[in-house]
């Protein structure tokens, strides 16, 4: 699954409640610009707290590496 363009927010977490109990093994998630930026590490601390790690991998990626919208 690849999740690109989301803000992975705390009213978005019944999303990642149902991706939880899919059979989803790998999540792709979109990180734009600077990983350390505090809106990134928002996004990447409840990508923590709302997916289940043990069962799903996460990746990252830089959203500009993804010329989805040309």
């Amino acid at each position: 699954m690849f999740i690109h363009g989301h803000s992975i927010a705390e009213n978005d977490k019944h999303i990642f409640d149902q991706i939880n109990k899919s059979e989803v093994e790998n999540i792709y998630i979109s990180i734009f610009g600077d990983q350390y930026s505090d809106s990134n590490k928002t996004t990447i601390a409840n990508v923590h707290r709302f997916i289940d790690i043990k069962k799903i991998k996460i990746k990252f990626y830089e959203a500009e590496s993804a010329p989805i919208w040309a």
